[in-house]
């Protein structure tokens, strides 16, 4: 089962139960955005109303000729085409979306979908999206952190280490592609938290464990 904005349901492990019980909260705004644009636009092409025959019978032919020299600006066309496909739903005000400390700058906030780029975690360059295809969460650390506590490693949690990105900041990804953690230097008490909150910490870490020792 897929789903545009949370990505493979069928991925998510047994204990991503609590990542399953925000779908509701997360992607009704979402769909709801979705109805009313798919109602205005159902609206202004095959309703008979004074408005929406006004629209179609002199707006838009005189708003023709102008489609052509829209339709050459990519930047405008791509920018379309990701509020269709729903590339800009962001879900920063889930309680699943947590800012580690210090925040990583430059990075995308929790609750943004990750952007795809080429990547390096030795060996030749890979593409970041298929590296984060498989399931549970995946830990993106910067070349020069420090590797995440040994409590926050287990069979739902993958780390990859991004040889070509300076830094000493962490990403974790949701198994939808979405942030839901980042900082820009250890938090492993922040990071724990975070996979507690998701269902994905393999269990409750001692304070050695957290230290990273």
């Amino acid at each position: 089962m897929t789903d545009p904005g949370h990505g493979p349901v069928s991925q998510a492990l047994p204990g991503d139960d609590v990542l399953l019980d925000s779908y509701e909260e997360e992607r009704k705004p979402a769909a709801h955005r979705r109805l009313l644009l798919t109602h205005t636009t159902f609206w202004a092409e095959a309703s008979t109303g004074r408005i929406p025959s006004w629209l179609r019978g002199v707006a838009a032919p005189h708003a023709a000729p102008l489609v052509p020299a829209l339709l050459e600006r990519r930047r405008l066309v791509a920018e379309a085409v990701r509020v269709v496909s729903q590339l800009r739903v962001n879900y920063r005000h889930s309680p699943l979306s947590v800012q580690g400390t210090p925040p990583l700058r430059g990075a995308p906030r929790p609750g943004d979908r990750l952007p795809d780029a080429t990547v390096s975690i030795g060996g030749d360059p890979q593409r970041l999206h298929q590296l984060l295809a498989g399931p549970g969460v995946h830990l993106l650390v910067q070349r020069d952190a420090d590797p995440p506590p040994q409590a926050a490693t287990g069979a739902q949690v993958t780390v990859l280490r991004l040889a070509n990105s300076p830094g000493r900041g962490l990403v974790a990804v949701r198994p939808d592609g979405h942030v839901g953690f980042q900082c820009g230097a250890a938090d492993p008490v922040g990071l724990l938290r975070w996979l507690t909150l998701v269902g994905s910490a393999p269990s409750c870490p001692r304070p050695d464990e957290i230290a990273g020792h």
